[in-house]
């Protein structure tokens, strides 16, 4: 077996090239379809009976098997092995428990997802075909199947996989319902879907739909806020001998030299300061004089590189909840007493001073969040009105937060992208479902082929493939 190092490395590379696939749910959760690799059924096995049929394109039911495989994996890779109730994951207790509130089983609700995700390709199957055969839209590159071919044989090579041996390779693909070639042609399958969506819609900036429909979509999916933390900690900047704020330039202090001196010790040296660096001192003070305009100013670190924390005393934070409950008390819509609170940074743990910017928060956009917080938010925004306000608490204090009007375009405003990562991907797919659900009621189902499928519960966990 090759070095473990490169065995990892490699399987990161292989991990990449997996095709994602586009999950339909009966409610719209958050789809990432920009860099999905989508693929439609063109080639299959004639001599096997169609799971489904629509017009002249088919699905057979290893698809199927493979979608509910790697929907298994992606419980499995999201570490849903207990569900809080001492389900672990893959048993009996597991997949009979309530999923959410659905009113279905984890196994109802996953089948379900499944089968409804084949009729999503059958469906672009049909259209990609029926664009390619009125000379709207050109047959999908041949780079994409060349693409495919490599991750098919990366696989295949790789010692620690398959070890050149297809038939090896088959072995393993079997627990998901597939072999080489169908795995192969599920994603060719995928890759024609990505291609249809990327004409359909205009690739990751959705530039063929027109800005009405994006301001729709906008107001529909995400709500504004402005965000006071009455933290718990605070943070220490990093301080000269003086006892004043070190402006930085990549971690070196940047001073001011066109209106600061250099000084010399008694030897005739340059001074200069803990960092070894050349200090410019200010005229009059005497005291290091720095370049506020062009450096920034940085925090204390921990032995992690982290923003260090200090904790406020208990007598300070019950003075802090006191002031956080007076937040709450600002009247409905009187967003002038909210902001002047907002803006006080004696109370406001806000080092990032994004106050003034707001904050937009989306169900779409809840796997970038990176403050677990934000979903007990989204969980208070669904029944606020504008000018509301709310507070939970966190392990940091107590966030307060006030409902605005949404800002018209926000969405395509670079300065607030950072809340907007999914748009574009998360609009597409909505519009690229509802254009094939129109095509649901002339899908013909086998009943009996599907009720001789493997079940979420029979299938292999597929993470990699």
């Amino acid at each position: 077996m090759s070095n473990t190092k490169e065995n990892l490395t490699d399987n990161k590379k292989v991990k990449k090239k997996k095709a994602a696939i586009i999950i339909a749910a009966a409610v719209l959760a958050v789809a990432i379809i920009v860099a999905v690799t989508v693929i439609l059924v063109n080639h299959f096995k004639k001599d096997e009976p169609a799971l489904m049929k629509c017009e002249d394109q088919r699905i057979e039911v290893w698809f199927y098997e493979f979608l509910l495989s790697r929907s298994k994996g992606e419980l499995d890779s999201m570490k849903y092995r207990d569900d809080g109730n001492g389900f672990k994951f893959d048993t009996d207790d597991y997949w009979n428990a309530q999923y959410g509130t659905t009113g279905k089983t984890f196994d109802e609700y996953y089948t379900e997802k499944a089968l409804e995700s084949c009729k999503i390709y059958l469906s672009a199957l049909v259209l990609y075909q029926q664009l390619v055969e009125s000379g709207e839209l050109a047959e999908m590159p041949q780079s994409y199947y060349d693409e495919i071919d490599v991750t098919v044989q990366d696989n295949i090579d790789l010692g620690y996989v398959a070890d050149g041996s297809t038939e090896k390779m088959n072995t393993i693909l079997s627990k998901y319902g597939v072999d080489v070639e169908t795995w192969r042609e599920a994603m060719v399958i995928i890759a024609k879907a990505e291609y249809l969506q990327s004409y359909l819609y205009g690739g990751e900036s959705a530039s063929k739909i027109g800005d009405e429909v994006k301001q729709e979509f906008f107001e529909e999916n995400y709500y504004r806020i402005k965000h006071i933390l009455v933290g718990n900690f605070y943070y220490e900047y990093e301080c000269d001998k003086f006892g004043n704020k070190i402006y930085f330039d990549n971690d070196i202090p940047m001073y001011d030299t066109e209106n600061g001196e250099i000084r010399y010790d008694e030897k005739g040296n340059y001074i200069r300061d803990e960092y070894g660096e050349k200090a410019y001192f200010n005229k009059v003070t005497g005291e290091f004089l720095y370049d506020t305009v062009n450096g920034h100013t940085e925090f204390k670190k921990d032995e992690n590189g982290e923003n260090k924390k200090f904790l406020y005393t208990e007598e300070e934070m019950a003075q802090r909840k006191a002031e956080a409950l007076s937040i709450c008390d600002i009247a409905k819509g009187d967003f002038a007493s909210f902001e002047k609170k907002g803006t006080d940074s004696s109370l406001n743990t806000d080092y990032s001073q994004s106050f003034s910017l707001g904050i937009y928060l989306s169900d779409l956009e809840a796997s970038n969040y990176n403050i677990g917080v934000m979903t007990d938010m989204l969980d208070a925004l669904r029944s606020m009105d504008v000018g509301d306000i709310a507070m939970v608490e966190s392990d940091d204090g107590y966030h307060i937060f006030m409902k605005y009007e949404l800002e018209a375009g926000a969405y395509s405003d670079k300065e607030k992208s950072n809340w907007f990562r999914n748009f574009n991907a998360s609009l597409i797919t909505k519009m690229f479902l509802e254009k094939c659900r129109t095509m649901f009621d002339k899908i013909e189902i086998d009943k009996d082929i599907l009720s001789g499928a493997k079940t979420i519960r029979e299938i292999g966990s597929n993470i990699y493939y």
